[in-house]
């Protein structure tokens, strides 16, 4: 429900303000397709979703593609897997 208001919103606020970037900040199961179900903003917006990582110090890869990871999900007690596109 989260992902078809935030995709609304975009589309309206595009309407009214005329064409532009914009920069949707959201937790990662919403940036994407979530456990092959659920569209993410990326898909309904035809954007680029980017997962971000905290790592340590001189641990980066720099921005690649995204592999994917499993995460667990504390509210339904199992695991999921979220990828982005970067």
């Amino acid at each position: 429900m989260m992902n078809y208001f935030a995709s609304r919103t975009i589309r309206r606020h595009q309407a009214v303000m005329g064409s532009h970037r914009w920069v949707a900040l959201v937790g990662n199961s919403h940036s994407n397709t979530y456990a092959d179900i659920v569209p993410g903003l990326a898909e309904l917006e035809g954007g680029i979703g980017l997962r971000v990582l905290d790592v340590s110090p001189g641990s980066s890869r720099g921005i690649t593609l995204d592999p994917g990871e499993n995460v667990r999900i504390p509210l339904r007690n199992r695991e999921e897997f979220l990828k982005g596109d970067f």
